[in-house]
């Protein structure tokens, strides 16, 4: 099966495939799912019997067209399709050409985007790629291993030759071994395209998803060269895209792998910044620090999050009292940079109860709003939820105030700024419902709230992508709460399991956990009791996959399931 998936239904390749197995003598599945991985990566050559001739032999075909088809200096940027992992973007090509650029590579130095294209073009021509349009290309899997042979040709071990590098005899990568300077321009123009879809998501782009989606294996493969060669900055520049498609889509699971993976490559035994490695520090620190969130961890988050605060503050203690007209944009990243660390402070106090937070975020808003910075609008939004949620400084109105803050401060075509500001509010009239319910006002007034707070949500759904698998859940869940308020059970249950559809693509087993809690409760309310003890238990088994971290949510379910058993037996006995 592997073989066959691999070969794309190509009985040329098939045929290749197989008869080198055949030759390797491999007969368990493991053999042959190493074989196919390093075919993949391009580690192992086809032994294709070229001798059959162009009819049989899937090399020499593509030898015999390659070599056909192709000059020699056309033959040196194809091989270097030996990086790209099934997608090829001419934009990077272009990119390890770039003059101005200290990583230009001279084979494809000052390479326009419609001569890159026409050459890649002329490769789907004879097979090599697909052309999908607009400059990006798919790469058969079965070829790797060809690339990698040309690439082996043209890019040897060896220095260039003295004299041949036309100008650029100070570039430090000039003179360096040819599988040196390629491997290291193909490193640097991922990670510049993955720092460039990192900028335009954070600035509202949600379009670059579907490219990263595609650069997902280039930026991987890119990320594992930039560890070997010990290129810190690289790493780091290739894991921002990730980062970004990761979070987008709800890959937590896997992003926590990455990240604990490149721990030990800056952060020393005692959790310190390995030295000269500090500014590339603060990402990983970042990055650890959502991860103990993520996990509960809040005091490991919080002692993480005050080392961050303690190093930006340093470095911008001098460029918080000059006018922001006068900053320079490495500046305005050392202030950004503090402000990004005192709102991270301020969600780590708040998630443990600490009114401080809301001074951590009003500094945070301050410094944002100073420099003209998106993020402006998630600390408005989240000093909306501490006026909403923290019972010490509980303030409906001025909660509703930072969250229409969010709307004013957002790019009107941002989609998803536009939803979470507009669900918030949402979040604002449902709590004005509990109160009114709680203070036994009349049932006018509490339709009112309840009503307005559905508005919001069904706005709210009409905005979010539908890739934000985060903030859906939390609208279907508030849903899935105004229906059970109004006794529609259905509708209820249909937007409670939309939310534990999305937190279960989200990996987020506590949410999914909360949400069949109140499902459970739904039901053993209206005497759907085998249902609702259902619920409970898949409930108790969510919780229970954070080993004892979530132990009041247990206790709290374990409870409700020996209540629900309870009633199920006395209903029994009356029966």
């Amino acid at each position: 099966m592997p073989l066959l998936q691999f070969a794309r239904g190509n009985p040329m390749t098939l045929t290749v495939v197989v008869g080198q197995a055949l030759r390797d003598g491999m007969k368990t599945k493991t053999q042959i799912e190493d074989f196919v991985e390093k075919l993949r990566n391009g580690e192992v050559a086809f032994k294709d019997e070229a001798s059959e001739g162009r009819s049989k032999s899937l090399g020499a075909s593509l030898s015999y067209g390659f070599e056909q088809a192709f000059t020699e200096d056309e033959r040196k940027v194809l091989a270097l399709l030996h990086f790209f992992q099934g997608f090829v973007d001419v934009d990077t090509l272009r990119i390890m050409g770039d003059e101005k650029a200290e990583w230009c590579l001279l084979e494809v130095r000052g390479l326009t985007r419609e001569a890159g294209i026409a050459i890649l073009d002329k490769a789907s021509e004879i097979g090599l790629l697909t052309s999908l349009g607009g400059g990006y290309y798919t790469i058969h899997p079965a070829l790797p291993w060809f690339f990698k042979t040309l690439f082996d040709q043209y890019y040897s071990p060896l220095p260039i030759p003295q004299g041949t590098n036309d100008g650029m005899e100070n570039n430090e990568w000039a003179n360096q071994p040819a599988v040196i300077r390629a491997t290291h321009a193909f490193v640097e123009s991922m990670g510049t395209l993955s720092s460039y879809y990192h900028d335009q998501y954070e600035h509202g782009n949600r379009d670059v998803i579907a490219p990263l989606r595609l650069e997902e294996s280039n930026l991987l493969h890119a990320r594992s060269l930039a560890r070997q060669n010990g290129w810190w900055d690289y790493i780091i520049r290739a894991m921002e895209g990730l980062d970004t498609l990761y979070d987008h889509t709800g890959r937590h699971a896997e992003w926590k792998r990455l990240v604990n993976e490149i721990v030990p490559d800056f952060v020393d035994k005692d959790g310190n910044p390995i030295t000269e490695r500090e500014e590339k520090w603060l990402f990983i620190s970042q990055w650890m620090r959502s991860l103990f969130r993520e996990q509960h961890d809040y005091r490991a988050a919080e002692n993480q999050i005050r080392k961050e605060v303690e190093f930006n503050r340093r470095r911008a203690t001098t460029l918080l009292s000059r006018p922001a007209e006068s900053l320079s944009a490495r500046e305005k990243n050392s202030l950004r940079s503090l402000g990004t660390s005192l709102h991270e402070l301020g969600e780590i106090q708040r998630e443990m109860d600490q009114p401080d937070c809301a001074k951590s975020y009003q500094e945070a808003f301050e410094i944002m709003h100073r420099i003209g910075d998106v993020s402006a609008a998630a600390a408005a939004m989240n000093l909306g939820h501490t006026y909403k949620d923290l019972p010490a400084l509980r303030n409906l109105d001025e909660a509703e105030r930072w969250y229409h803050r969010i709307l004013e401060l957002c790019n009107k075509d941002d989609r998803l700024a536009q939803g979470k500001g507009t669900y918030c509010l949402g979040h604002v009239n449902y709590e004005r419902f509990k109160d009114a319910k709680k203070e036994e006002k009349a049932e006018e007034e509490l339709l009112k709230h309840l009503n307005a707070a559905m508005n919001y949500y069904k706005q709210a759904l009409a905005l979010l992508p539908l890739d934000a698998v985060d903030d859906l859940a939390v609208t279907h869940h508030q849903l899935g709460n105004i229906y059970s308020e109004a006794g529609n059970l259905e509708s209820a249950l249909y937007h409670y399991n939309q939310d534990v559809h999305y937190d279960e693509r989200a990996g987020n087993q506590y949410g999914a956990g909360g949400t069949r809690f109140n499902i459970a409760l739904m039901f053993a309310k209206n005497g759907r009791l085998s249902d609702a003890l259902l619920y409970a238990r898949a409930a108790l088994r969510n919780f229970e996959s954070y080993g004892g971290k979530a132990k009041e949510d247990e206790d709290q379910t374990k409870g409700l399931i020996a209540q629900i058993e309870k009633m199920i037996n006395q209903k029994s006995s009356n029966q």
